[in-house]
């Protein structure tokens, strides 16, 4: 993984996405969730290919046009920063020979902007702050401006690279697998009985077994069909950090029931 390039790439593109939208000025200072991830129809001096994906607490920005994608925390959960806890999995993943199952992750940078805008405490005493499409936040905030006071405003996000990984067709759920499955604890089959058979699958239950073990160690859990992904044809983790709430002792307790 070239990180510099990586951090290059995706800096000149936040840069744009702050410089030519206020939607996006304010979101990094305070990440907000969007129903459209797709920017180029709004913004012609960004490519069509970017878009952003939002999760419980982290957003991904994706080049698809490019090899490598970024993550960033937006909010931390029971157990700190996402993104730092699932490249510490994946270091740990290394040491066991583990790593092939996952999509390697590393910080890259923090990526740091200053501008002139608004404060969000501003914005949210003037403004529906909770619209989610970029084009309808801008033209309220136009409609507020006189309102507020321009700030300098410096944001810093810790930014993590990994590979740009494809949809993984799990197909049906063969029946032998299933079977195979039910027989290990593993929070591989905690959302999705899919995901576990899928691995056995690629893998064969002997790793799907060590896999488990693994797992458990470090508290995965929240996989499901839409954290896997596929790289050079076979199975693998994208989004492994879980997410971990004061209650999540009780969620582990019930893994393999």
């Amino acid at each position: 993984m070239n990180k510099r390039a990586i951090f290059s790439h995706y800096s000149a593109i936040i840069d744009k996405l702050i410089d030519n939208s206020m939607f996006f000025s304010a979101y990094f200072q305070a990440p907000w969730y969007m129903e459209e991830d797709l920017l180029g129809e709004e913004y012609e001096e960004l490519p069509t290919s970017i878009n952003i994906c939002n999760g419980a607490t982290r957003s991904c920005i994706i080049d698809n046009d490019y090899d490598y994608v970024v993550k960033f925390d937006i909010e931390e959960d029971a157990f700190g920063s996402a993104c730092e806890r699932e490249s510490g999995i994946y270091r740990a993943a290394k040491v066991r020979s583990l790593d092939c199952y996952f999509n390697e992750i590393e910080y890259i940078g923090t990526y740091t902007h200053t501008y002139y805008f608004y404060d969000i405490e501003e914005i949210q005493e003037h403004c529906n702050y909770l619209i989610y499409e970029a084009k309808k936040f801008d033209e309220e905030l136009m409609a507020h401006e006189e309102e507020m006071t321009l700030q300098s405003i410096t944001v810093s996000i810790p930014l993590y690279g990994c590979r740009r990984a494809h949809a993984y067709d799990c197909g049906p759920c063969d029946n032998e697998l299933v079977a195979q499955a039910q027989k290990v604890v593993s929070p591989l089959r905690g959302r999705n009985i899919c995901v576990a058979t899928a691995f056995i699958r690629d893998y064969g239950i002997e790793e799907y077994k060590r896999m488990s073990e693994f797992a458990i160690e470090q508290q995965i859990n929240d996989l499901h069909l839409s954290n896997i992904g596929e790289v050079e044809g076979k199975f693998v983790l994208l989004d492994f950090s879980g997410y971990h709430s004061e209650e999540d002792e009780e969620e582990t307790e019930s893994w393999g029931l």
